[in-house]
């Protein structure tokens, strides 16, 4: 799968924060520092997109649809404990605006000769800790994220990062993991450890379009139950330790039950997803809201965009959707503006209902997959207000569109 990598170039200065004051002594080419890339995704929730320059902003913090902070996991082959163990003191890594560059408070060095392994994640920029949010300390390791070395005959060959009962929300889950590098006895200088962050869950996004020419929508909130939580394994493997290419994968317990915990009372949860429809749901009220914003107007289309732990889809169909119609009648308020009233298209009053299918016809997606955004399109046209789906494309985040033929939803 080809990989459109956008590169922040930048490598931490250790002798240039005063956060690191402490560690002058020691030379920059031993310090352990991190380049990070994120795979560019489309702007919708909060997928993180990852600008060229992370100071191209205007605030102090970030916009939330950048990767400004990352949690980092770490071994060497000579330690019984985590060189870094995803806590704010090792080795939180954020990045500084007046530097322009990421930076971590309590810089590690490289030993020569040893074997390292390292991770990270970041969940939309938060920690995967309790109530997490953007400014919540780590002050212990996380239960939710552990990362291990994977060993065979007693030589490590890769490493996993293991996401324990995550909870599908409207942050964009992120990790890196790297290949295992054993250091030589004597080097120069060491290169920055590359994090190349994957997107871990899949993206839904359904547009639905107001194809009349004098109607005005209202749509309902559609909901549907599918797993809203769920293990995660994500790992690197190199089946022969003399291979040149390593293998990266990305596994739900969902998907493979090997890749749980093992956990009898921690398993697969399904929960409801909902997708929220027009401001004011439908309105059957005399007393109908005048805002246009409350309703979906000839020619316009709704966006509903959200994450969905990666599962089967095809048993996800049936979903009832429901709308309304009405037509607006615009007077002068006397001012140079508009007051806008709306009345019901039909005398029954009664709510089109539709069912709706997001099942997936195409081969190697009928189950959603890790870092694909899957695009549903509807259309609400004429006075029976069909709505049939299409999928226009199944988008890899870091790659160009694959086009998807054929409809997924019939009436």
């Amino acid at each position: 799968m080809k990989k459109t990598l956008w590169m922040l170039g930048v490598a931490v200065a250790a002798l240039t924060s005063c956060t690191q004051s402490e560690v002058v002594d020691i030379p920059e080419s031993r310090i352990i520092q991190f380049d990070t890339f994120v795979g560019k995704s489309t702007r919708a929730a909060i997928p993180i997109n990852q600008y060229q320059d992370n100071n191209q902003y205007d605030t102090e913090t970030p916009p939330k649809s950048n990767l400004y902070q990352f949690w980092v996991f770490g071994t060497q082959s000579d330690m019984n404990v985590l060189k870094f163990d995803g806590t704010d003191e090792k080795a939180k890594v954020y990045f500084h605006k007046a530097n322009n560059t990421f930076l971590y408070d309590n810089h590690l060095t490289w030993k020569f000769g040893e074997t390292y392994n390292f991770a990270a994640y970041s969940n939309g920029n938060k920690p995967l800790v309790e109530n997490a949010e953007y400014d919540t300390p780590v002050t212990t390791p996380p239960a939710a994220v552990t990362f291990e070395d994977l060993i065979a005959d007693n030589v490590i060959y890769g490493s996993k990062l293991f996401f324990d009962d995550y909870t599908v929300g409207d942050m964009d889950l992120l990790a890196a993991i790297t290949t295992t590098t054993t250091l030589p006895q004597n080097a120069s200088s060491v290169s920055s450890v590359p994090l190349y962050f994957e997107h871990m869950l899949a993206l839904v996004n359904i547009r639905l379009e107001n194809n009349t020419e004098d109607l005005h929508m209202q749509i309902d909130d559609m909901t549907f139950n599918a797993i809203t939580k769920d293990d995660c394994s994500y790992m690197i493997n190199v089946a022969n330790t003399n291979a040149t290419k390593e293998t990266r994968t990305i596994v739900w317990e969902n998907m493979n039950s090997q890749y749980g915990d093992n956990n009898a009372n921690d398993r697969v949860t399904n929960g409801t997803y909902e997708f929220m429809g027009t401001a004011k749901g439908i309105q059957m009220s005399n007393n109908l809201s005048t805002s246009p914003d409350d309703y979906l107007a000839p020619g316009q289309a709704l966006e509903l965009t959200y994450f969905v732990i990666p599962q089967n889809n095809q048993n996800i169909k049936d979903i009832t959707l429901t709308t309304q119609s009405y037509h607006r009648t615009e007077t002068d308020n006397g001012n140079g503006g508009q007051i806008y009233t709306y009345e019901l298209s039909n005398n029954t009053g009664q709510v089109k209902t539709h069912k709706v299918s997001l099942a997936v016809p195409n081969q190697g997606h009928t189950s959603w997959q890790p870092g694909y955004r899957y695009s549903y399109t509807g259309s609400l046209s004429g006075n029976a207000h069909f709505i049939h789906f299409e999928v226009k494309s199944v988008t890899d985040w870091s790659a160009n569109n694959t086009e998807v033929n054929g409809s997924v939803v019939t009436e």
